[in-house]
């Protein structure tokens, strides 16, 4: 025993590291081609790719055509992050040895980091013509599938994937996110809470989960869900929005206040955090603070015209028709706010109880296309103002097209076909009949593509 262990001592430096082990593999067998590929590996396996490119330099004066230097010269040029070198090197490799399935995958990551997308693809789907259980290229193929927003594509190969290695949580993570897309909050539950459960301060899986919950209707279990995330991330934005989004719509008012304050105090341009206490102040009609509201925004931020609408928006709901001129005075146009002034003065003449003229000169006669979350958040401030006028003036048809607009452009499209179908019956001028026609067969249009898409991690379902 004493022998041995001596014998073993005075060895221990040539199994110390990878590259120790095969430097002395390659100095008891300095004529094998594999030995020396070997001993390139261990360098890049180690962190020194300068030295695995030099090892290949070395043995390429025996071997000059040798694929395994060639794959090894490879992987060392990518991780060296030339890309140009590495695609040349491991193409190389692959025609000398095409049945090597790890050597296609590596091609494909380095046409990955070139974007050259669909070379990567087909180098990852030759990987898998190899074997068709490589786990790395079957998740990289689900990650590029999803990047291009082919869904059934990319659910696929995480299925794969997931049934080869069950355990793999950036696959788990974004199979769900795929589930969300599709509304599927069951199965997304299940891959989240799995998450969660082996990496329970994994907040991106958590705050998906949370996502899930409130779609699901679960408002308690997901405000449980924010509440941990808050605790361990307190000034994560994100977070902090999502929870006093969710505590807005279950009622929670003074709750939610203090959730957009507390954002704004740490963030205060955030955009959304600003558009959320805005709905919450004109929901219980306090109309002057969301004047203060946006013109304290107006300081701080990057650019203070942007809030002029709004402004004139808050002024109108106020009763301030003098603010409301300047502030509409002075948006630009066009802009993303350039609807709230209409929609201000719409409100002030419906209001007024004021004739079909000057209601329509201020509602646009032509379809405007969605341009994102800007336009859905000023037509949904002017639904919850419209709600809020007494019945027989909603119900003319003046208020009923205004309804009706208003519900088209915050993409509530089923409202909008019956708003439209309702107001023809009061409609005599035909350029606006016109205008409700276009209304109503882009909602049954846009309503038969489906639900749209689900909330992701960064914003929360209104």
């Amino acid at each position: 025993l004493a022998a041995w262990m001596s014998y073993s001592w005075l060895l221990s430096p040539t199994w110390r590291s990878s590259v120790s082990r095969d430097s002395r593999v390659v100095h008891v067998y300095p004529d094998s081609e594999l030995a020396h590929a070997e001993l390139a590996k261990a360098f890049n396996f180690e962190g020194d790719p300068d030295g695995a490119v030099r090892v290949v330099e070395t043995a390429r004066k025996l071997w000059p055509e040798s694929g395994p230097l060639a794959a090894a010269a490879g992987n060392a040029y990518r991780l060296k992050g030339e890309f140009e070198k590495a695609r040349e090197e491991l193409e190389i490799a692959v025609k000398r040895m095409p049945e090597h399935v790890l050597t296609r995958y590596r091609l494909g990551q380095v046409l990955e980091s070139t974007h050259e997308l669909q070379r990567a693809r087909e180098a990852f789907e030759r990987a898998l013509d190899v074997n068709p259980t490589f786990f790395p290229a079957l998740a990289a193929l689900a990650r590029l599938h999803q990047f291009d927003g082919w869904t059934d594509a990319a659910l696929s190969y995480f299925e794969r994937a997931l049934a080869v290695n069950p355990h793999s949580r950036d696959c788990r993570f974004g199979f769900a996110e795929l589930l969300m897309e599709q509304r599927r909050w069951d199965e997304a539950v299940r891959q989240l809470e799995s998450i969660i459960s082996e990496f329970p301060d994994d907040d991106s899986a958590r705050l998906n989960l949370a996502v899930c919950l409130v779609w699901m209707n679960n408002s308690s279990d997901a405000l449980i869900q924010y509440d941990m995330l808050k605790k361990h991330a307190p000034r994560n934005t994100a977070i902090l929005y999502n929870r006093a989004a969710l505590l807005a719509s279950v009622g929670m008012s003074a709750d939610a206040e203090r959730g957009f304050r507390d954002l704004l105090s740490i963030d205060p341009t955030h955009w959304d955090a600003m558009i959320g206490l805005s709905e919450l102040l004109q929901r219980n009609q306090r109309y002057d603070e969301m004047i203060e509201h946006w013109q304290e925004f107006q300081k701080t931020s990057d650019d203070p015209s942007e809030s002029w609408g709004w402004i004139a928006w808050s002024a109108a709901l106020a009763g301030k028709p003098d603010l409301l001129r300047d502030a509409a005075s002075k948006v630009k146009r066009p802009s993303q706010e350039d609807r709230l002034p209409d929609w201000a003065f719409i409100f002030e003449y419906l209001r007024g109880g004021r004739g079909d003229e000057q209601v329509l000169k201020r509602v646009s006669t032509e379809i405007r296309t969605l341009c994102g979350r800007h336009l859905q958040e000023i037509s949904r401030s002017a639904l919850l103002a419209l709600a809020t006028l007494p019945t027989e003036t909603r119900a003319t048809g003046d208020g009923i097209y205004a309804l009706a607009v208003a519900a088209r452009e915050s993409n509530f499209d089923p409202i909008s076909a019956i708003l439209a179908e309702d107001v023809m019956k009061h409609v005599t001028n035909p350029n606006l009949r016109k205008t409700l026609i276009q209304i109503k067969e882009s909602a049954m249009q846009l309503g038969s593509t489906g639900p749209p898409s689900a909330a992701t991690s960064q914003s929360a379902p209104r």
